[in-house]
């Protein structure tokens, strides 16, 4: 098997530890940890979540980063040159998960980017209904397909730009102020939340009402799952960043401030809208609209609430590039020890075969 170039590593341990946090600071905190909690219950999924995080997640997560950094291989080669038993069949599978979870996260990434120009342009006193991006529950809509593959477009195209400049002036550069600036967005966010009249009932439903009945055996799968999901674990990504590491980076002290900043992204999240939405009488347990559809009619109820709802999105968008840049990372090295494919070539391969995704989905 061929091996690809030589690796950057990170060029400090704050880069390293602010490329992490985004990474675990994405879509799954700040997105789907709001709509899997009022899904499945409120504090009794919460409480579980953390006890995962800590006990499952971080020693996993100190696991993938110690394979990645030990063969200096993504993940099609990571498991064959770890001496794993199947390891290139196993390699091979999980190459190909990171191919269709790159039509996933990049359309999602979309959904959010959309949405905050949305808040933008009513700023300026322009309509534009963001709805319009999702897809109909039933049937096919022109309009939503064609601002997904232009929304999708861009982001390829933004995160394209970054994974050329490579790792230290790339992804690690952007992580130094994007990280900082997206946890300063959550704090303004939750204080004009939980000031909201009613917001009380919210904070009551989301951290203070736990009973062990609730803790069932479909919250605790859930729990376990999300915990996986919002730390970016299973043998892709994070093993992917573990072959950038140095060998002076501390696996252990890193792991458990990445796995602290999930839980706490997660949870500032859960402040920022459960308090709105029970402060306004709307549904918890919206699912995935959770933030799409019952957060911009909680914005549009609040002073300034467009402002407000630019900074969520935007900074909810920020945070998923850094995945995003392993999704395609993962692809390129993949590919280039298939093909040997180099450079732009390889770039816009990825970038066509990522719009193709969505647009036959």
């Amino acid at each position: 098997m061929i091996a690809p170039e030589k690796r950057e590593t990170f060029a400090s341990n704050f880069g390293l530890l602010m490329t992490m946090i985004g990474v675990a600071v994405g879509l799954g905190a700040v997105w789907r940890f709001p709509y899997m909690v009022g899904k499945f219950g409120g504090a009794a999924f919460v409480l579980f979540y953390m006890m995962i995080v800590f006990f499952i997640g971080i020693p996993a997560l100190m696991a993938e980063w110690t394979l990645g950094r030990h063969t200096r291989r993504g993940t099609l080669g990571a498991f064959e040159k770890g001496g794993f038993p199947g390891g290139k069949f196993v390699g091979a599978f999980l190459f190909f998960i990171v191919f269709w979870a790159t039509g996933y996260y990049s359309n999602a990434l979309g959904w959010v980017g959309f949405h905050g120009l949305s808040e933008l342009m009513n700023i300026f006193g322009v309509n534009l209904n963001a709805s319009a991006i999702l897809p109909p529950q039933e049937g096919f809509n022109l309009t939503s397909l064609l601002l997904q593959l232009l929304m999708t477009a861009c982001v390829i195209f933004c995160c394209g730009i970054v994974l050329m400049k490579g790792l230290r002036k790339g992804i690690e550069k952007a992580s130094r102020w994007i990280v900082p600036i997206l946890f300063i967005v959550l704090i303004i966010l939750i204080i004009r939340s939980i000031t909201l009249r009613g917001a009380s009932d919210g904070i009551k439903w989301y951290v203070g009402s736990f009973r062990f009945s609730e803790l069932t055996p479909s919250v605790m799968a859930a729990a376990l799952g999300m915990a996986f999901f919002s730390m970016s674990l299973g043998g892709t990504f994070m093993v992917i960043y573990g072959s950038y590491l140095n060998k002076q980076a501390n696996i252990l002290k890193n792991s458990v401030f990445t796995g602290i900043a999930a839980s706490v992204a997660g949870l500032m999240a859960g402040f920022a809208i459960f308090p709105a939405v029970f402060a306004f009488g709307l549904e918890p347990s919206s699912g995935p609209g959770l933030i799409f559809e019952t957060l911009p009619k909680t914005f549009s109820m609040m002073p300034a609430g467009s402002l407000f709802g630019l900074l969520f999105f935007f900074g909810l968008s920020g945070r998923p590039i850094f995945l995003m840049w392993l999704l395609l990372k993962s692809w390129w090295e993949g590919l280039w020890t298939i093909q040997r494919w180099r450079g732009k070539k390889l770039l816009y391969s990825s970038a066509l075969s990522s719009s193709c995704w969505l647009f036959l989905r």
